[in-house]
């Protein structure tokens, strides 16, 4: 398998957001479902599920043998992939919950267990990763360097 450039990946992630980002809008501020996930205010509406469905749907377009850890489904797709987009796809849930607009959509790529930090692009220069992925019983960790 082809790894993608961090271009391409940052072109993927951006539409991804930009499309859950829409689905989100049209949700903030009216009756939707809400539960409870285990955890000090750790909730979970209609609209995180959404987003994240959405994301994931966007991504798998583009990269259909990539893995994915993502806040509400957890791990799926292939885990053996280079590639493992790590997602949360309504960060802020309680804000968001609670009618507080301060919220947002995250999402991160992590290639051969580096995360792509795309900020830090020098011209003409692939990104630097700013951060490493540590596994622990298969679920990532995240140390910023």
């Amino acid at each position: 398998m082809t790894i993608p450039s961090a271009s391409e990946l940052v072109f993927v992630a951006t539409q991804a957001a930009l499309q859950a980002g829409e689905l989100l809008k049209r949700g903030y501020g009216t009756a939707f479902q809400i539960e409870s996930k285990p955890g000090k205010q750790n909730l979970v509406t209609e609209y995180d599920k959404a987003s994240e469905k959405s994301i994931i749907g966007a991504i798998l377009s583009h990269f259909p043998h990539h893995g994915f850890l993502a806040e509400e489904s957890g791990a799926t797709h292939n885990s053996s992939s280079p590639v493992l987009w790590v997602i949360d796809p309504l960060d802020g849930t309680v804000n968001f919950a609670h009618g507080v607009p301060m919220f947002s959509i995250s999402i991160a790529a992590a290639v051969k267990e580096e995360i792509v930090n795309y900020s830090s692009r020098k011209k003409g220069k692939e990104p630097i990763s700013m951060a490493s992925v540590f596994r622990s019983q298969k679920t990532p960790r995240f140390k910023t360097m």
